[in-house]
């Protein structure tokens, strides 16, 4: 303050020229802090978009769940209020990869779905390499008032090796791409 007492002394200006260039510089503050204030709530908005964004899109997955047999059964769901859109799903398998195209889901609402045929792909897979991994002589066990089933050893090693798939599913919900994998991580693409 005391330098701006001495600068107008020294200045020789009056009253009214220091009195317009502190408006000018009062302006040019609010100027700025209306455009930092627009670009904080930009910002906001921006945030909340995306979190609606992956708030939605968290609402769709697929998994895999042990049948009786302990065999894969590979399920969906899409609990959103929105279809989601060319859905596929990679499951690997001792090494092999199964690509999967599920297509478009609707809002399903149930807790889950079975697809069948893809199950069916899974189970075939899991059930030869259970017999490899247990040897084809205790790959079936019978008695005498039912037909062969599948041994214990068998679904066993069909459990160990249906807990071993891991899972990543890629959609698409609006114009947004996005992938989740097996831990649950959810990355837009």
């Amino acid at each position: 303050m005391i330098v701006a007492i001495l600068a107008s002394i020294g200045s020789k200006r009056d009253a009214d020229w220091w009195a317009a260039l502190g408006q000018w510089v009062g302006g040019v503050g609010s100027i700025i802090a209306a455009i930092a204030a627009v670009w904080i709530a930009q910002r906001g908005w921006d945030l909340a978009a995306r979190e609606s964004r992956e708030r939605e899109a968290s609402l769709v997955t697929a998994w895999i769940s042990s049948g009786d047999d302990g065999t894969p059964v590979l399920s969906y769901i899409n609990a959103g209020a929105s279809p989601a859109y060319d859905v596929a799903v990679k499951a690997w398998l001792a090494g092999h990869v199964y690509e999967f195209d599920i297509g478009n889901i609707a809002p399903t609402g149930k807790p889950g779905t079975a697809l069948q045929d893809w199950t069916e792909v899974l189970r075939r897979e899991v059930l030869a390499q259970a017999v490899v991994k247990v040897g084809a002589k205790s790959q079936y066990q019978t008695d005498e008032l039912s037909d062969a089933t599948p041994s214990f050893a068998v679904k066993r090693a069909s459990r160990e090796l249906t807990r071993s798939i891991r899972l990543e599913t890629t959609f698409r919900r609006g114009k947004h791409r996005w992938r989740l994998d097996h831990d649950g991580n959810l990355t837009q693409l």
